[in-house]
């Protein structure tokens, strides 16, 4: 999703389940290079949080500045995509 709207895109639907696993649509306008970004950026982002999460655990007080961080984070995200219809 969050791939979607930095290209310029967006999510038309988000479906969470009770087992934690979830399923996004999401849309561009269509261009192949958009598209590429938006079905790769699912490991990507992974690979680049993981990277983050390690670049934390560099100081005394980066895992619990790291562990904040990514809190607020998906807090913000909860409160931007999750609706109950």
């Amino acid at each position: 999703g969050t791939a979607a709207i930095m290209v310029g895109g967006g999510i038309q639907k988000l479906l969470i389940y009770p087992d934690t696993s979830g399923l996004a649509w999401t849309y561009t306008d269509g261009s192949e290079w958009k598209r590429g970004v938006v079905a790769s950026a699912g490991y990507t982002g992974t690979a680049i949080l993981g990277m983050i999460m390690l670049l934390f655990r560099r100081t005394h007080r980066g895992p619990t500045y790291g562990l904040i961080a990514i809190g607020v984070v998906i807090l913000l995200s909860c409160m931007l995509y999750v609706r109950n219809t």
